[in-house]
C-alpha cells in the first residue's frame, strides 16, 4: 500500500515533469492493476501510452488552431458526387502528400463554386494530422480604386521568417490577384521562399469544372 506521503511525492513529480494525462489516469490504473494482477512492464505501458495519445491530440489541436483555418473541411466529407467535375482520384493522390515532401506548388485551377477552397482546406487539413504545420491565408483583393492591392505584396518584416516554420501555406481565391509581372515575382519570392530554399521547381494543377 501507499502512504499519502508518497502519493503527494509522486503527484508532484508528475505536475513538474507536465505529465498532465499520466496524472489523471494513474489511480485509475493501479486500482486496474491491483484487480488484473498486471505487471509492472503492463501498467507503464498503459499509462505512456496515454500520455503519448493525449500530447498527439493536443500538438493536433494546436497546429489546426495557428493554421486559422475558416472551416474545418475534409477530403472524406467532399460531395464528390456533387462535383463531377472533380477527380476524386487525383484528390486521392494530392491526400497523400507527396507535393509537400518535394516542396511542390499546388494550385487549384475552375470557376467559382465547384470546390477549389474546400479541397485546399481539406488537404491542409490532412497534412495537420499528419504532424505538418500549416497556414490559411485569405489572398489580398484589389481595392476599387485601383489594381494594386489592398495590403502590400512584399511582406512586412518577420512575415518571410515566420513561413519558414510552416510546411503547407494556403492562400486561398489567389485568382482576384490583379498583379504586374514584377509583383508576381516578388509576391512568389515572398510568399513562396521556404519552399524555394529548399529547391522546388513543380506546379501540380488539378483543373476543376462544373
Amino acid at each position: 500500500m501507499t502512504t499519502k506521503r508518497s502519493d503527494d511525492d509522486l503527484e508532484q513529480l508528475l505536475t513538474s515533469l507536465k505529465l498532465k494525462q499520466l496524472l489523471r489516469v494513474l489511480e485509475r490504473e493501479l486500482l486496474r492493476a491491483e484487480k488484473q494482477g498486471s505487471t509492472v512492464r503492463e501498467v507503464l505501458a498503459r499509462l505512456f501510452r496515454e500520455e503519448y495519445v493525449y500530447r498527439r491530440d493536443q500538438s493536433m489541436k494546436y497546429r489546426i488552431r495557428q493554421a486559422t483555418l475558416p472551416e474545418r473541411w475534409t477530403i472524406e466529407s467532399f460531395p464528390f458526387d456533387a462535383q463531377p467535375g472533380v477527380n476524386r482520384t487525383q484528390i486521392r493522390q494530392l491526400a497523400e502528400l507527396d507535393f509537400v515532401a518535394r516542396a511542390a506548388n499546388l494550385v487549384f485551377i475552375g470557376q467559382t463554386g465547384v470546390g477549389k477552397t474546400g479541397l485546399a482546406s481539406g488537404i491542409l487539413m490532412k497534412a495537420l494530422e499528419n504532424g505538418y504545420r500549416g497556414l490559411f491565408r485569405q489572398s489580398p483583393r484589389t481595392s476599387s480604386t485601383s489594381c494594386t492591392p489592398a495590403w502590400p505584396i512584399a511582406p512586412r518584416a518577420g512575415w518571410s521568417t515566420g513561413l519558414l516554420r510552416i510546411d503547407v501555406l494556403l492562400i486561398d481565391e489567389l485568382g482576384y490577384l490583379n498583379l504586374r509581372p514584377e509583383q508576381c515575382s516578388i509576391f512568389w519570392q515572398a510568399h513562396g521562399g521556404a519552399a524555394s530554399a529548399q529547391g522546388h521547381d513543380h506546379h501540380n494543377q488539378p483543373t476543376l469544372k462544373q
